[in-house]
């Protein structure tokens, strides 16, 4: 039973380039099992700079985060802006776990990464430093209806059955062999134990 869920759950999502509509599947989805959810579009690197720093006052309300990102060489593809566009310390290129250990604030947050390839112990110890509950992603290049049918399937286990989130991951990563790409991570655990 998953007695630690917020009688009312807030998911923050975020939209990265190159998604599609993966966000609003999701959104509507969860929308629909009861969750509330806040959305924002990731026009340039600053915006998940801020949103993954603590500074988006929605954000910083939300219990979990989804990021609905493409990963592209275990790194999360930003926009690409004109040389002349970029603030100061704005990323430029790719996000990757160094980058973001320099400026993440993410306590208590579960993360959930839908990109390809992200679902790394590097990925994953960069966000639980930065004060993550736990991080899911995908160790490899996945399908993209198969990471909608795990998200899904992970939090109909979570608001549904009341799993806790390990055995939500359980029966989400099991549906398949796209879905068993997915990983587990805690600060206490590292990674689940089917994984080592």
């Amino acid at each position: 039973m998953n007695d630690g869920l917020p009688t009312r759950l807030t998911v923050g999502l975020l939209a990265g380039p190159h998604t599609g509509n993966e966000h609003e599947a999701l959104r509507h989805t969860l929308e629909y099992m009861g969750i509330n959810c806040v959305l924002a579009f990731i026009g340039r690197p600053l915006d998940i700079q801020h949103i993954l720093a603590g500074k988006h006052p929605l954000f910083a309300l939300a219990d979990h985060l989804l990021l609905c990102v493409h990963g592209e060489n275990g790194h999360i593809v930003l926009p690409e802006l004109a040389p002349s566009r970029y603030k100061q310390d704005e990323i430029r290129g790719m996000l990757s776990p160094p980058a973001l250990r320099q400026f993440a604030y993410l306590p208590r947050k579960w993360i959930i990464n839908t990109g390809c390839g992200l679902g790394t112990a590097e990925w994953a110890q960069a966000f639980l430093q930065a004060g993550a509950r736990l991080y899911i992603g995908a160790s490899e290049e996945v399908e993209g209806n198969s990471s909608l049918m795990f998200v899904c399937r992970f939090y109909y286990e979570l608001i549904q059955n009341r799993c806790s989130p390990e055995e939500a991951f359980e029966r989400g990563s099991q549906m398949d062999t796209e879905t068993r790409l997915f990983r587990y991570f805690t600060r206490r655990t590292g990674p689940a134990p089917h994984e080592r």
